[in-house]
C-alpha cells in the first residue's frame, strides 16, 4: 500500500536525476544539467548546458498534487542549432514518460506547454533554446507501507 509523507518533493533535483538517468545514448548524453543557475565553470560557448528553473506551480492541496509544476528547461550551447539538437530529443523523451517513481517522487506525465523558443542569456548573450514543461505529479513524497 502506498502512503503519503508530509514532505514536498524537490522537483528540480528529481528532474535533474531523471534526465541524467535517461541520457546515455541520446543527444543529451554528457551534457551537464544544472538546477536554478549555471556553475561558475560553465561556458556554453564551449560545451552545452541544460538549465532547469522553476516556472511556477499550481498545487491542488485537496488532492496533494501539482497540476502542474512548471519547469523552464533551457539549453545553452555554442549555437542555437546546437541547443535545438539537444532540447528537441530531451523534450520528446520527457513527454513520452508516464508513471515514473524514483526515491518516493512520483511523476504522472510531462507536457510541453510552450514548444521550443529562442533564448539569449541576458547577461552573456549565450545562444540557446528553452521551453516550459508541466509536470503532473503528487506534491508529497510517497512511501511504501508494510
Amino acid at each position: 500500500m502506498t502512503t503519503f509523507e508530509s514532505d514536498a518533493p524537490d522537483v528540480l533535483t528529481f528532474l535533474q536525476g531523471l534526465i541524467l538517468e535517461l541520457a546515455p545514448g541520446t543527444a543529451f548524453d554528457g551534457v551537464d544539467v544544472r538546477r536554478a543557475r549555471l556553475a561558475a565553470s560553465d561556458d556554453p560557448t564551449e560545451n552545452a548546458v541544460i538549465l532547469l528553473e522553476e516556472a511556477g506551480a499550481l498545487e491542488l492541496p485537496t488532492y496533494r498534487a501539482y497540476s502542474p509544476f512548471r519547469v523552464d528547461i533551457a539549453v545553452l550551447a555554442p549555437t542555437e542549432g546546437d541547443a535545438s539538437r539537444i532540447l528537441t530529443p530531451l523534450i520528446r523523451t520527457l513527454t513520452s514518460l508516464t508513471n515514473v517513481i524514483r526515491s518516493g517522487v512520483a511523476l504522472g506525465c510531462v507536457l510541453d506547454e510552450t514548444g521550443p523558443q529562442p533564448r539569449q542569456d541576458a547577461d552573456t548573450d549565450w545562444p540557446g533554446r528553452s521551453t516550459i514543461v508541466g509536470l503532473y505529479m503528487p506534491s508529497v513524497l510517497l512511501s511504501e507501507a508494510s
